[in-house]
């Protein structure tokens, strides 16, 4: 019979890859969009029933029917135009308003909600990257980072039940995988990096 055997950096790397998918599974919060149950930070809801796509930090946004990036896109009234054709100064149409499409977009060809910044302040006045736009909900704009809308009422998205990477633990306990120290919650990674994969935060 076989015997398995294995050396200590092989089995911190075996439980690290446990946690981290634990943990990725428990840090999970989901909203209602219509019927379906969607997770808010891999989706966008719109007119509580439509589901676009979060592509790494880029919301895609519905235009008429269709989903689209703001990257490649502009939407003027509910017709996509395609970002080579909107020069510096072309304004879109949202219903009887014109609008700068790299400082708002236009929800239901009638709704224009703006862009706020991913990264603060400073990284936002460099131009159009770094930038997220609002949601509709209702008659409000909303920042999906910070809120979820069902049946045009806003919610807070809930906090973690447990605090992340380098987060302080005076907030809550370490998530699974994360030890407690000095004030911080921390990857046990770091202290024998040749052991295993750090966690990520």
């Amino acid at each position: 019979m076989a015997r398995l055997s294995f050396t200590m950096p092989v089995l911190a790397i075996l439980v690290s890859s446990i946690v981290r998918v634990a943990a990725s599974a428990a840090d999970t919060v989901t909203a209602i969009c219509g019927t379906a149950t969607y997770d808010p930070s891999q989706f966008a809801c719109f007119d509580d029933g439509f589901l676009c796509p979060i592509v790494g930090q880029d919301i895609n946004l519905k235009c008429g029917e269709a989903c689209y990036s703001v990257s490649q896109f502009g939407c003027s009234n509910t017709t996509l135009v395609p970002i080579a054709q909107i020069g510096p100064g072309t304004l879109l149409a949202c219903d009887d308003q014109q609008f700068d499409p790299s400082q708002y977009v236009c929800y239901d060809g009638e709704f224009l909600c703006p862009f706020v910044c991913r990264d603060g302040l400073r990284s936002c006045l460099t131009g159009v990257s770094n930038r997220n736009p609002t949601l509709r909900c209702g008659d409000a704009c909303y920042d999906p980072a910070k809120f979820s809308c069902t049946n045009d009422t806003l919610a807070s998205l809930p906090a973690p039940d447990c605090v992340g990477l380098d987060g302080s633990n005076e907030e809550g306990s370490c998530c699974p995988g994360l030890l407690s120290i000095a004030s911080k919650c921390r990857d046990f990674c770091d202290f024998e990096p040749s052991a295993c994969t750090p966690v990520p935060g």
